[in-house]
């Protein structure tokens, strides 16, 4: 047994593994990853292996919930905020800007090896940053995601609070 270090001192909510590479969630909602990273599966911006977690940098604008490894590839259930700017009437009779939020949204990012369409963007090539896949329709939001050697599935709520489960990836066995 090893101990794994982050550096410093954080509050840790999950932990996934692949074949190869291990991710680690804060209750912050930051991702570090660390392990072999030949298919970019570790989401640095290359295809380095590292031993010690390092911060996944392409996810500090999102709010993660959730992460999910498959043997090279790995995966990050995020929130996103869209910042609408409105003019305000102010006290004084001056306008004044003010930034309003839309409620948000979760989307699923995907990265490493891309055989057999395993990260949910259309085609089978490796990717080695969090990538915002093309599987959710402005309709449905992701809530979960689970992961097995080249495939995943995930389940989807619609408007209507309604769950459908959704697939993808090698389906050779089912």
């Amino acid at each position: 047994m090893q101990h794994v270090k982050l550096g410093h001192s954080l509050s840790v909510q999950e932990v996934s593994c692949g074949k190869s590479h291990t991710m680690i969630l804060t209750k912050s909602g930051y991702v570090y990853s660390f392990g072999q990273g030949d298919y970019g599966q570790l989401g640095h911006c290359n295809g380095n292996s590292i031993s010690d977690p390092e911060l996944i940098l392409k996810l500090s604008n999102y709010r993660v919930s959730k992460i999910a490894c498959s043997d090279h590839s790995s995966f990050a259930i995020a929130s996103v905020k869209d910042f609408n700017l409105h003019l305000q009437n102010s006290r004084c009779d001056n306008l004044s800007l003010l930034a309003l939020t839309e409620p948000e949204r979760k989307i699923l990012l995907s990265w490493g090896r891309g055989h057999t369409g395993v990260l949910a963007l259309g085609d089978e090539e490796d990717r080695n940053v969090p990538t915002i896949t093309d599987l959710l329709s402005h309709e449905m939001e992701i809530e979960d995601i689970s992961c097995g050697a080249q495939h995943a599935i995930a389940i989807l709520k619609d408007d209507r609070g309604d769950s459908r489960i959704f697939s993808w990836g090698d389906n050779s066995h089912g």
